[in-house]
């Protein structure tokens, strides 16, 4: 029997003196043996508690952005303003037809035949805004009206309304610092509370971020001479200059755009391109008119297929089905 004797602290753990030595092979067999036996259990195969299932977190709900009403002393009710992509709207009612339209006066004052007034009237109230809209076109830091008007065309439209409502100006406009300037072509401008004068894009840009100046300019609409500044501007500062543009016909000639458009569908067919498209829009009906009027609008559709705002071509073609313009 092997001996045993107590370790020096006296815990009677026995002593391994005098037992065999276990060499390296036998430890590294027993230590296979032992895993064969009772292998370890795989990552897929160890079984992990049971967690108690968690909802997933919550997100917060979108901030409302509930119409904002602005207030005049002495007006019992206020201008609604809504928020549209961080951007202040007023949405207007005061459109180009109904009690507010401009009467035969003014079309004759502005020299606009009948065909070029049908036009008109059918492109603004469809595709334009209200006379007391503003913000509705996103691609400019401030627009105002039946026609979207910005930068040097909206200061234009302001600089005329003074001319033609002088008081009315003053108190719904200069009286809240908005006003233009600009010996040649005007521009925006803004005097701040604090006494400084922003002009053109500045002035535009703080204007469209105030609620009240954004609701002064809407409530200005309200006055006959501010609409007429607006069909003036919009007539003298987009759609002549638009219709007065060359187009290369086929043969060697020119005419203008004008010149080759006959009554009030094929117009319109301009005025939509000047207003929804823009420049590259009137310059792609130019291009395609060179074949002729009937052809060359074909031409502008089909060349309008390929284009990434297919709301271009829906208006288009909107325009040349509808009943309204059936008149010659």
């Amino acid at each position: 029997m092997a001996a045993t004797e107590s370790s020096g602290n006296g815990s009677g753990s026995p002593s391994l003196r005098g037992a065999s030595p276990i060499d390296v092979e036998t430890l590294i067999d027993r230590w296979v043996q032992r895993l064969e036996r009772f292998p370890e259990p795989r990552a897929a195969e160890r079984i992990e508690p049971a967690r108690p299932p968690q909802a997933p977190p919550k997100r917060a709900a979108p901030a409302a952005t509930g119409p904002t009403v602005v207030q005049f002393e002495g007006e019992a009710s206020g201008i609604p303003l809504s928020n549209v992509g961080g951007r202040i709207v007023h949405r207007g009612s005061i459109g180009l037809r109904g009690p507010c339209a401009p009467g035969p006066q003014l079309w004759s004052e502005l020299g606009v035949g009948e065909p070029l007034r049908i036009a008109f009237d059918h492109v603004a109230t469809w595709y334009g805004g209200a006379f007391d809209s503003v913000n509705l076109r996103s691609d400019a830091p401030l627009s105002w009206g039946v026609w979207h008007l910005s930068g040097s065309q909206l200061a234009h439209a302001l600089a005329s309304f003074r001319g033609r409502g002088p008081e009315q100006y003053q108190a719904s406009v200069a009286a809240f610092g908005v006003g233009t300037d600009g010996d040649g072509e005007p521009r925006m401008t803004l005097r701040t509370g604090f006494g400084t004068l922003l002009r053109a894009n500045a002035a535009e840009r703080a204007i469209a971020g105030d609620p009240r100046l954004v609701a002064a300019l809407a409530r200005a609409a309200r006055h006959a001479a501010a609409r007429a500044a607006q069909i003036e501007t919009a007539l003298e500062r987009s759609v002549r200059p638009m219709l007065a543009t060359d187009v290369a016909l086929l043969d060697g000639s020119r005419q203008s755009l004008g010149q080759l458009l006959r009554g009030p569908r094929q117009l319109a067919i301009a005025l939509h391109a000047a207003i929804a498209g823009g420049p590259r829009a009137v310059q792609l009906l130019c291009k395609s008119l060179g074949a002729g009027s009937e052809a060359g609008i074909e031409a502008y559709l089909d060349g309008l297929a390929g284009a990434p705002a297919p709301g271009l071509l829906l208006g288009a073609r909107r325009i040349l089905s509808t009943a309204e313009l059936d008149i010659a």
